[in-house]
């Protein structure tokens, strides 16, 4: 942590609290091209990290020249029992409260769908984690990880994700998961070496699936 590397001035450090609003712009720059007004962009944003942040004991981030160009939030669940930060449920909580009245304001179900869908991913989270308790790679998550578009190809999400490896097997986790979907980048995870382990077709949407990628660690 702390460690700057290469010709980008790139330094990767443990997240603070005051890293909150400078991480959910970030979100706003990749996952909300979707949402019209700036204010309900940052909402997204605010919203899924205060999500992610519950069940993330372990985060940091990627910065240059001050600002956070990368993040990634790792969960802990041994036994089947997922660690929980607890400080982050007020804000979450505030959050959700905020969001639920945007939508009742405007009745737009693509905000409420870009507000809400990363809390309804983290449902097949928690049940892939409750019904695999002894499943080596239920023993911890990736739960969010984030890069700045223009940095992409760089070398820096795999140091960001190599990173979040280290500290899981600092705290003896066997291996660990995510969770994706066929329009996100899958791919780099299967470049990384992690296996495709579950698939979830969209009913609705046959163009569409949700995946689990995981690892073992050795």
């Amino acid at each position: 942590m702390g460690e700057k590397i290469n010709d980008l001035g790139i330094t990767y450090c443990l997240f603070t609290e005051d890293d909150f609003t400078d991480v959910a712009t970030l979100y706003t720059h990749i996952w909300t091209n979707n949402v019209e007004l700036p204010d309900d962009k940052l909402l997204c944003g605010s919203l899924s990290l205060a999500g992610s942040l519950l069940r993330s004991p372990l985060a940091y981030v990627a910065e240059k020249d001050g600002v956070v160009v990368g993040v990634c939030l790792g969960g802990l669940s041994p036994h089947g029992k997922q660690t929980i930060v607890e400080s982050w449920r007020p804000r979450l909580e505030e959050l959700i409260e905020r969001g639920n009245k945007r939508v009742e304001e405007t009745g737009n179900s693509t905000l409420e769908g870009a507000l809400f869908g990363d809390l309804r991913e983290h449902k097949l989270a928690d049940d892939f984690i409750v019904n695999n308790p002894d499943n080596p790679y239920a023993q911890a998550e990736l739960n969010l990880l984030m890069l700045e578009p223009a940095l992409h190809g760089k070398g820096i999400g795999g140091k960001l994700v190599d990173g979040m490896v280290r500290l899981f097997k600092e705290a003896g986790a066997a291996g660990f998961f995510l969770t994706t979907d066929s329009a996100s980048n899958w791919c780099f995870y299967e470049h990384r070496g992690m296996q495709r382990i579950q698939e979830n077709p969209d009913p609705n949407d046959p163009g569409w699936a949700s995946y689990l990628y995981g690892a073992l660690l050795a």
